[in-house]
């Protein structure tokens, strides 16, 4: 390849990229640039900077030491269809469930959502599972990590701990080795994908890569963080056939005691997974404070609908894990060819963090190949969709915080709930005003521009007055009647147009 006529800074034949971190935005980075040099015949070298896998030997990983904090064990539809679209495909060994339905609780009734036919909702297995091909890694960053090697990434074990530039104006990467020894690598482009500094215990450690760029970047600063809690329950896998068979919970409107925001409850094979946030979690300053957030938890209201007899007898998390979640975007993040991606970058409130991560890899890997790795071609492609990204926490941030007062309050969940459940028995789901924003927001497909503006349409709004109106001569007709809910369990019974 040679320069092309009007551009400055693209990519000489066999340049080389440099990705400090073997994570998933750093792998999937490494697949999508490598995709698109082959279909624009550019000849490149990527070259990923990660640390050490148990059990890795040469090119072969079976278990990542990474954790989970990125998709926390689950690919929602959007992932899902970005690692179609780039020719990734889960193997069926990695996946844990097919998830059918998703429920988002209020505290009147839970709203039901079928996955759509044209999308896919899976849970994964926490580790790799023995199986009969030992070259096929079943953990998923693993997985990803070894799909970048078969696309001709190569693979250094180590840690990029400080980048600097060179007297010809190349970043140079200083890593070091588990053995302590350190090693240099100059690129004529680094991507950063070194997550968020956290140190598995829900804190933020002073990485030094992060100093080092500030060196070179002053104006940078990374994304803010907040706490987030994940453990497991062994509750076998007979208890969640009975009682979460293919479904998976998402309480939005969280609760006052213990303050939580926002609970995942994920079905593994023989495990229920929880994921939380909120005040209390970011306020949690020992393992006896946590212990009791969960304990607390398990005598929930909500949770003892959906998981009876849960909090009957004491319950021992089989893993727990305080890590960090992105909670604000983050600044200067790309300069002369450097560019940081993935949830480092920061990521909308409610989308999915991998989906978020992936789309920055993605943007990156176009950018380059299209445009240019100078800052200027990087402003112009990549800048605006980390941009647009940042725009959009805006717009989620809005969007739940009227949807969790409103989910959490009497009221205002009876509404939404009997809106939701006249458009059920009308219409087909592709015909829910109301129920698809809904469910676009708890799966991440809708944008939060997009789906601020349809929540203010025409159609939404017709949809909360019909909603409103049922509820109110409902609510007459139960004290004409002297009718006291209190004691009964409220349960959908809508019967849905299709059937």
């Amino acid at each position: 390849m040679t320069f092309i006529t009007g551009k400055t800074g693209v990519f000489e034949p066999d340049s080389r990229v440099v990705i400090a971190g073997g994570g998933p935005a750093g792998a999937f980075f490494a697949v999508a640039l490598l995709r698109r040099a082959k279909q624009a015949r550019q000849n490149i070298r990527v070259t990923i900077i990660g640390k050490q896998a148990a059990g890795q030997t040469g090119h072969r990983i079976q278990k990542s030491e990474m954790r989970e904090s990125v998709c926390e064990g689950v690919i929602w539809p959007g992932a899902h269809q970005r690692l179609i679209e780039n020719g990734i495909f889960l193997p069926d060994g990695m996946i844990c469930r097919n998830i059918e339905h998703v429920w988002i609780h209020g505290c009147w009734k839970n709203f039901p959502f079928k996955v759509p036919a044209h999308q896919k909702l899976v849970t994964l297995h926490r580790e790799a599972q023995k199986s009969g091909n030992r070259d096929q890694p079943l953990e998923f960053k693993a997985f990803l990590l070894q799909t970048a090697l078969a696309h001709g990434a190569v693979l250094k074990i180590g840690e990029v701990r400080k980048i600097r530039y060179g007297r010809d104006g190349k970043p140079v990467l200083t890593a070091r080795e588990g053995s302590g020894n350190t090693f240099e690598i100059t690129a004529d482009f680094a991507a950063i994908a070194a997550g968020l500094g956290d140190d598995g215990r829900g804190n933020r450690c002073s990485q030094h890569l992060f100093r080092s760029y500030q060196q070179i970047q002053p104006r940078f600063a990374p994304a803010k963080v907040r706490r987030v809690l994940i453990f497991d329950l062994k509750t076998g896998r007979d208890y969640l056939q009975k009682y979460m068979s293919r479904e998976m919970y998402l309480i939005l409107s969280g609760c006052r005691n213990p303050h939580l925001e926002e609970i995942t409850l994920i079905p593994r094979f023989d495990c229920l997974s929880v994921v939380m946030t909120g005040k209390s979690i970011d306020r949690a300053s020992s393992t006896a404070d946590v212990q009791t957030i969960i304990q607390e938890f398990l005598s929930l209201n909500q949770v003892q609908t959906i998981l009876p007899h849960l909090a009957e007898s004491p319950v021992c998390p089989a893993r727990l894990l305080l890590t960090l979640k992105p909670a604000g975007p983050a600044r200067m993040y790309y300069g002369d060819r450097i560019a940081w991606i993935g949830n480092g970058l920061g990521a909308p409130e409610g989308r999915d963090g991998l989906d978020a991560a992936l789309i920055t890899a993605e943007a990156l890997a176009e950018t380059l190949i299209e445009e240019g790795f100078d800052r200027p071609h990087l402003s112009k492609g990549y800048g605006r969709v980390v941009q647009s990204l940042a725009a959009e926490a805006l717009y989620d941030r809005l969007l739940y915080r009227l949807l969790r007062p409103a989910l959490r309050h009497p009221l205002s969940a009876r509404i939404l709930y009997q809106a939701f459940a006249t458009e059920m028995k009308r219409n087909t789901m592709d015909q829910w005003p109301l129920g698809r924003l809904l469910w676009g927001l708890a799966s991440g497909t809708v944008r939060g521009r997009d789906a601020w503006f349809a929540g203010l349409r025409p159609p939404v709004l017709r949809s909360l007055l019909t909603g409103a109106r049922k509820s109110v001569r409902n609510i007459l007709t139960e004290r004409f009647f002297g009718l006291r809910w209190r004691s009964r369990g409220r349960y959908p019974t809508v019967i849905l147009k299709e059937k």
